[in-house]
C-alpha cells in the first residue's frame, strides 16, 4: 500500500488528475487525516514565555522541555551560562 504524507496543502491545491498522485488518495481522506493531525496538534504543551521573563522562567521552561523530550534535566546550578 503506497502512504502519502500530505502536509501544508489543502484538497482544493492538489491535482488529482495527476498519475503520481495514488488513486485512493481522495479528498475525504485529506480533511480526515487533517483532522487527525489537529486533535494532535492540540493535545501537544505549547509552552511560551511571555516577555520580559527572569532567567528562572526560562530555565524552568527549558527543562520541561528537556524532560518531555530526553528524560533529561539541565546540569546543576540555577544561572544559565550567558
Amino acid at each position: 500500500m503506497t502512504r502519502v504524507l500530505f502536509i501544508g496543502q489543502t484538497p482544493e491545491t492538489v491535482d488529482f488528475s495527476d498519475p503520481a498522485i495514488p488513486a485512493a488518495f481522495k479528498v475525504e481522506k485529506i480533511h480526515a487525516g487533517s483532522a487527525k493531525v489537529d486533535a494532535f496538534l492540540k493535545s501537544v504543551p505549547n509552552l511560551r514565555i511571555e516577555k520580559p521573563f527572569k532567567r528562572a522562567t526560562l530555565r524552568g521552561t527549558i527543562q520541561q522541555v528537556l524532560i518531555g523530550a530526553t528524560g533529561r534535566s539541565l546540569p546543576g546550578g540555577d544561572e544559565l551560562a550567558p
